[in-house]
């Protein structure tokens, strides 16, 4: 009876104070399983699972209760074992593997959760644990070396990562939060400012210059929309990584 009516006081309680916030789940010996953070009891935000000995396992975003954005997995050692983008619920571009000692292995490409075609292992058997996998796995590697030069270095700024950061809310989404300057109203403007910006792998600007201007205040106004744009960061090998890139920003005249 005592246990019935634990039993449905938490479930009152869930109902009436719903999820909120960063939520831990432990395992029986007391150690943190997981840390997901929700909103409203959907999951929204960053959230980690761990390995049972404590060591992070997969590391992620959700959106509105939907895994969104870059995924990171990894071995119980704590090395990255692979890292790939989830956009609209499936994968798209590079699905990054690696050793267990951390060296890169190789790319796989996904298109809107669909396999480009290679002639490498597929991500269900590459990730597997038993060891014909594991022999599958380090033929990749002998096939597919980690080479010196292509190791991502945190201080470069990179101009052709394997994904280029994007805008959320899309490049229109820029033009359509532009502060338009009185002068551009006035003269009905119309054209495109170029913006160079550096992207950090946080998916900040740190920094932006203009490149080209149509007058009127308008690069200056478009830098700064630029500016206070939040990016998804690009990706080399999988790794978040500053990108130096050039965003054309829509002046569209109002009639």
């Amino acid at each position: 009876m005592i246990r019935c009516f634990l039993t449905l006081v938490l479930f009152c309680s869930t109902i009436i104070f719903p999820q909120q916030g960063l939520v831990k789940t432990f395992y029986k010996d007391g150690k943190v399983e997981s840390e997901i953070n929700y909103s409203n009891n959907i999951r929204e935000g960053d959230a980690k699972f761990y390995y049972e000995n404590g060591s992070i396992k997969r590391d992620l975003t959700y959106v509105n209760g939907r895994v969104d954005g870059l995924v990171k997995e990894y071995y119980e050692n704590g090395k990255l074992k692979l890292s790939y983008t989830i956009t609209n619920g499936k994968k798209e571009g590079p699905v990054s593997f690696f050793k267990e000692d951390g060296s890169f292995i190789t790319d796989i490409t996904y298109e809107k959760g669909k396999r480009i075609f290679d002639s490498t292992i597929p991500a269900e058997e590459t990730t597997a644990s038993d060891s014909t996998n594991k022999a599958k796995v380090n033929n990749i590697a002998s096939n597919h070396p980690a080479i010196e030069e292509e190791q991502v270095n945190p201080d470069s700024v990179y101009s052709k990562p394997d994904v280029m950061p994007e805008p959320k809310g899309g490049f229109d989404g820029i033009s359509r939060r532009l502060f338009w300057p009185k002068e551009a109203r006035e003269n009905k403007v119309s054209g495109i400012v170029d913006i160079e910006a550096v992207i950090n792998e946080h998916g900040d600007v740190e920094e932006d210059k203009i490149l080209g201007d149509i007058g009127f205040n308008c690069g200056e106004a478009a830098k700064i929309t630029v500016f206070y744009t939040k990016f998804k960061p690009g990706l080399k090998h999988g790794i978040p990584v500053k990108v130096r890139m050039i965003i054309p920003v829509e002046f569209k005249s109002i009639k």
